[in-house]
């Protein structure tokens, strides 16, 4: 589920009814953006459609974000930031006597639940190639730590460096983005699923 911004700025009129029951403006933004930009790609998306599918004046647009690569850096920054706290409180708990494996597994379950709870897949925008802008970098630089949050958490298990092989876990978690682009996924699966995942990637780095 993507972390959604607080805090509603006053004074800037709506041009129609909210999209969001509940939500701010720039939660609605981004909700609207993430529909768009996975629907019918980020380059077709222009502001004015995007203020409009949004409900809202273009000029309340630039109110909360200046263009719409800031948009869908806000969009890709929720897809990974969860992730990444959680491993930093995973890697600083070492030496606590966990089992390094029920360690990796959490990681990648809560990982695999981001993924699968995001209502419109924005991991699915990694492969733009409007990601390789440097405007992005923030985003790139979040997704390095994580990959590399799981390669240590990795080698825990298996006590030693073993590339690639200790960088397949993070592969087969994301590999979350393909199935739900090739199917429509059940929120009840979700949890099992999420399961399923962590658990393969885990087994892979376990003794056969």
């Amino acid at each position: 589920m993507t972390t959604r911004p607080t805090g509603r700025r006053p004074g800037r009129p709506r041009a129609g009814t909210p999209r969001l029951d509940g939500e701010d403006t720039a939660a609605e933004i981004l909700d609207a953006a993430a529909e768009l930009f996975t629907t019918v790609g980020f380059g077709s998306v222009t502001t004015r459609r995007l203020a409009e599918a949004a409900g809202i004046r273009q000029a309340t647009l630039y109110h909360y974000f200046p263009n719409k690569k800031a948009v869908l850096h806000k969009l890709l920054l929720d897809t990974v930031e969860p992730s990444v706290h959680l491993a930093r409180e995973l890697l600083a708990a070492d030496g606590t006597g966990a089992d390094p494996a029920d360690t990796f597994r959490e990681l990648a379950r809560q990982d695999a639940l981001l993924l699968f709870s995001d209502k419109w897949n924005v991991a699915a925008l990694y492969s733009a190639p409007e990601v390789n802008d440097e405007v992005f970098a923030g985003f790139h630089s979040l997704r390095d730590e994580l990959r590399a949050a799981y390669t240590e958490l990795g080698r825990r298990i298996l006590g030693r460096d073993d590339l690639p092989l200790l960088e397949l876990p993070f592969h087969i978690v994301e590999s979350v983005v393909t199935l739900r682009a090739g199917r429509h996924v059940d929120d009840g699966d979700v949890g099992r699923l999420a399961d399923a995942v962590a658990t393969a990637a885990v087994s892979v780095l376990l003794p056969q």
